[in-house]
């Protein structure tokens, strides 16, 4: 099967950083989940997880500099873009 071979050639440029904060984020949400629903009194945990781990990965990533995570930039007129391509258009956009 291509995908599996491929999957497994390119097992040498997998990155652990990356890896590891999505799966503490999603550990997060599901902790957040069960105890949202577990326990009535505590609804308001269950819809706080996205930002709570939205929150966390950000400061983790900010802290520890891991290269292989990038985060979101700003650029001078306080835009925030993800991919350099949009950069040129909102530039753009907004210099006129």
């Amino acid at each position: 099967m291509p995908v599996i071979d491929s999957i497994i050639a390119g097992a040498d440029q997998f990155k652990w950083p990356p890896f590891l904060l999505g799966c503490t984020i999603l550990v997060i949400l599901l902790v957040m989940k069960h105890v949202g629903k577990a326990k009535k009194e505590l609804r308001f945990i269950r819809a706080a997880g996205p930002l709570t781990g939205l929150a966390l990965g950000t400061i983790i990533a900010k802290v520890f500099h891991p290269p292989s995570i990038t985060l979101v930039r700003l650029l001078k007129n306080e835009i925030l873009i993800f991919f350099p391509i949009e950069a040129t258009f909102f530039v753009s956009v907004f210099r006129n």
